[in-house]
């Protein structure tokens, strides 16, 4: 196994995702300032944190910007779950 990312999402972080959350082998961004997103319904959020399977972050050539979002949800846990880039 790798080691631990230094930055991690801390429980209750907003993050933002391309809706394949059950695919391994993902990656994660941390967005500074927070991503702006508006839902569906209009309502409007922010979040830290960005992931993408890897089909998508292939898609959008490994950049955060130019991926297709679909959601977004709260953080559960601190745990660290977030391997480094090699």
């Amino acid at each position: 196994m790798g080691r631990w990312a230094k930055i991690q999402p801390q429980d209750g972080d907003a993050v933002v995702h391309c809706g394949h959350r059950t695919v391994r082998g993902g990656h994660f961004w941390k967005s500074d300032p927070p991503v702006q997103f508006r839902r569906p319904d209009g309502t409007r959020g922010e979040a830290l944190f960005i992931y993408a399977c890897d089909p998508c972050s292939v898609k959008a050539g490994g950049d955060p910007a130019r991926l297709e979002i679909k959601g977004d949800g709260k953080w559960m846990g601190n745990a660290p779950a977030i391997l480094a880039d090699d």
